[in-house]
């Protein structure tokens, strides 16, 4: 018995099923439960990832003969996705948005009129598909996903409504797996929606004022995009005569109208991704308890969204204009996120616009869309959502013991929480330097974009403001205050057995960036592409450089030791600013770029120009069916 499909069935079955067994328990039951489920589900995608590159297969498909009850599957889901169009239609009318009734409405029509003209319970040709690309994202969504949903075992105590969020953070995670699996387009449909589903519950869940309207925004804003996939599925289903996701990216003869259908696939993963001009609903959504931010952030909602466009590179190269506009429109998001960065103190927000600008050099890579772009994209997505999780779930600790998210009252953390400092340390400078897998993806991407004047200004831009606000975060960390040194708090177990484990993976998988490259990375670029082993790309990660990479690893973390043994501050060494004999009381602060005003200026700016090459996307299939 070929153990792959197993596993990958489990994947979408056992966190829906751990869902929906942690809804209605109790505490002492639920937790037992949570733990239970999402070890098995680390368990899956560890076992997962390790037998499909072990076993060498390109691509593992499940059809008929490996769902065993096939009619159930297919009428199971057509039912599901109708009864979920419902659910989204009365979430819509309870939130008093027509915007979003409108858009479940439209989704409704569009999937029953099509299903209602093919027939229903028409059994496809190939359900699930599993080929490396998928892999990465079952492996982050199962391993990541599941130390979250334990990290928020202890976040989420004293809270109310605990079953109702961990029912919600275990389905997002079936869901978020079933969607990167699916070959089918209505299957993907379904799982896709049932994500929007989650995330409006997961922001949802303190039911303030400001949550209930953040979860609206970001129902309306991904419903849309779910409309703009609807389209590009019933297009492909009606006039490319497929339904099937391999079939209709080896197109290769798509042309003119036709785009129509990698148009609307991009406009639905931005809105699922939170780029530009669709960020605020992600923005909004900090307003929930960090792990739900950690879950968007890395292992879900934002990943399906570079997913789906990632998926439509072989068709988007077919017309030259529209992967151009794909790159720039990532770029922009990119450079400008970075900027508004530099505006904000409050590090969720600052996290949150590192999300979407890194998501946008994904976006970025996918449009420049050659060999080695598409490299870096795969290493960009797989190290982002390691440490951005990391991060989040950090920051969530900061604020779960000391109450504060604002950088400028964060001095002092590294005698206070010495071991969370650590670990925001090491997930800042991975976003930043070599030897981490991060700094590999970003080099490849200027690598590809050298013919490209414009968007290497815009990579060296944003590279250059990334680099600045975690550098101010990560010294206000490490910084010295005038207050009496306290003693380090206890950190739950929780806490440390799930960011040791992150950030060991950190360390590790960049050791190991070689051997990702070689035998993953390499191995998954869709057919037609030149052979990446010819590029700088293979250069680069050369096999024999897991040496260099060790001993620059070993190098920092001697160096650290030494450097910290070597710091020792008695509190009798320690002295107030000398402020000239001036009656003033000085003030250690960063310096934020602008403020208010400077940020709703260059989010307008944005916002305008990405919105305008967001239409021409749609916009270009139409003129290249007439020209």
């Amino acid at each position: 018995m070929d153990l792959i499909p197993t596993l990958a069935l489990m994947s979408i079955l056992l966190p829906t099923l751990g869902g929906l067994l942690a809804f209605p328990m109790g505490d002492r039951a639920r937790k037992g439960v949570v733990l239970a489920f999402s070890a098995a589900i680390i368990f899956v995608g560890a076992a997962l990832t390790v037998l499909f590159l072990w076993d060498g297969k390109g691509v593992v498909t499940i059809g008929e003969d490996g769902l065993g009850s096939v009619d159930a599957w297919v009428w199971g889901i057509t039912a599901l996705d109708i009864a979920l169009m419902a659910v989204l239609i009365w979430l819509g009318v309870r939130c008093r948005s027509i915007v979003a009734v409108v858009a479940a409405v439209v989704q409704l029509v569009l999937i029953l009129g099509f299903e209602s003209w093919k027939g229903f319970g028409e059994v496809p040709e190939v359900a699930f598909t599993i080929d490396r690309l998928a892999l990465v994202l079952v492996a982050v969504c199962c391993i990541i996903g599941s130390l979250i949903a334990i990290f928020a075992l202890q976040y989420m105590e004293g809270r109310q409504k605990k079953g109702r969020f961990f029912a919600f953070v275990l389905l997002f995670l079936g869901a978020m797996n079933g969607a990167v699996l699916s070959n089918d387009l209505l299957w993907l449909f379904f799982f896709w929606e049932v994500t929007t589903l989650c995330s409006f519950y997961l922001i949802f869940h303190d039911e303030t004022d400001e949550a209930k309207a953040s979860a609206r925004l970001a129902l309306e804003i991904t419903l849309w995009g779910g409309v703009a996939l609807a389209v590009g599925i019933v297009y492909a289903g009606w006039k490319l005569d497929t339904l099937q996701l391999d079939q209709l990216t080896a197109s290769a003869d798509l042309a003119g109208i036709a785009l129509i259908v990698p148009a609307m696939f991009f406009v639905g993963g931005m809105t699922k991704a939170a780029q530009v001009p669709f960020q605020s609903w992600l923005l909004g959504a900090m307003v929930a308890p960090t792990p739900v931010s950690a879950l968007l952030h890395s292992s879900t909602m934002v990943n399906l969204g570079v997913y789906a466009i990632f998926r439509m590179a072989p068709l988007l190269k077919l017309y030259t204009p529209l992967t151009v506009t794909v790159a720039i429109l990532g770029a922009i998001s990119f450079a400008a996120t970075a900027a508004l960065a530099l505006t904000q103190s409050n590090v969720k927000r600052v996290l949150a616009y590192s999300t979407i600008g890194n998501l946008g050099l994904i976006v970025m890579c996918v449009g420049i869309n050659t060999p080695a772009s598409l490299v870096a994209a795969v290493f960009i997505l797989l190290f982002h959502a390691v440490s951005k999780g990391m991060l989040f779930l950090s920051v969530g600790v900061i604020d779960h013991e000391v109450k504060t998210k604002d950088i400028e009252e964060m001095g002092g953390m590294s005698e206070k929480l010495p071991f969370v400092t650590w670990v925001i340390v090491l997930g800042a400078v991975s976003m930043m330097i070599p030897p981490f897998g991060l700094f590999a993806g970003k080099w490849l991407s200027v690598e590809a974009a050298t013919n490209m004047p414009m968007l290497l200004l815009l990579l060296g831009l944003g590279s250059a403001a990334t680099i600045i606000y975690y550098t101010k975060w990560v010294g206000r960390l490490i910084s010295r205050t005038d207050a009496p040194p306290q003693a380090p708090e206890h950190l739950s177990p929780y806490y440390k057995y799930t960011l040791a484990p992150i950030a060991g993976g950190i360390v590790l998988l960049s050791v190991l960036t070689p051997f990702i490259a070689h035998n993953y990375a390499f191995q998954m670029l869709p057919e037609g592409y030149a052979d990446p082993h010819d590029t700088a790309a293979s250069d680069l990660l050369a096999t024999n450089s897991y040496l260099w990479i060790g001993a620059i690893f070993l190098f920092m973390a001697v160096g650290m030791f030494v450097g910290l043994s070597m710091i020792h501050v008695d509190d009798k060494d320690r002295r107030k600013v000398y402020t000239c004999g001036e009656p003033v009381e000085p003030q250690v602060a960063g310096h934020y770029f602008g403020g208010e005003a400077t940020a709703t200026l260059l989010t307008d700016l944005a916002v305008s120009v990405c919105a305008g090459l967001a239409i021409s996307t749609l916009l270009l299939p139409v003129i290249a069916e007439v020209v």
